[in-house]
């Protein structure tokens, strides 16, 4: 009979250290959910305070507010096949590297390639509070 309550009082112990244990992953999955939650909040805030800053650029013409910067970046839309014909005909940029064919753009514009100018918002990694005085 002896035996057989230290047997109980084992399989009780090891029960119990299990449910710790399961208790703890189920905490960190209630943690992992919660930081995806954060996650999805701060890439949506992110992108709000980007599109308003860009929307600001657009409106004034500045790039900086206050801690937010605007960067322009010059977009290339061009058919490929259009591109590839050309390089080509010119001996440049065959298998159509893109990034060299884009740095061309830049020396020798060609009628077949559009470019546009896309503001892009930048936050900084570090943000530091503002006295708002």
């Amino acid at each position: 009979m002896e035996n057989k309550l230290m047997k109980l009082k084992n399989l009780r112990e090891q029960e119990s250290i299990l449910k710790e244990e399961k208790n703890k992953l189920i905490e960190g999955l209630e943690i992992t959910h919660k930081i995806n939650e954060m996650s999805e909040k701060r890439t949506k805030l992110e992108q709000e305070i980007r599109d308003h800053a860009v929307e600001q650029y657009n409106q004034t013409g500045e790039k900086k507010f206050g801690q937010i910067g605007i960067r322009v970046t010059t977009k290339y839309d061009y058919d490929e096949e259009e591109a590839l014909t050309w390089a080509m005909e010119h001996s440049l940029c065959l298998s159509l590297d893109k990034s060299s064919f884009k740095k061309q753009m830049k020396v020798q514009p060609l009628d077949f390639v559009t470019t546009e100018e896309v503001p892009t918002a930048t936050i900084p990694t570090e943000i530091k509070e503002v006295n708002n005085e």
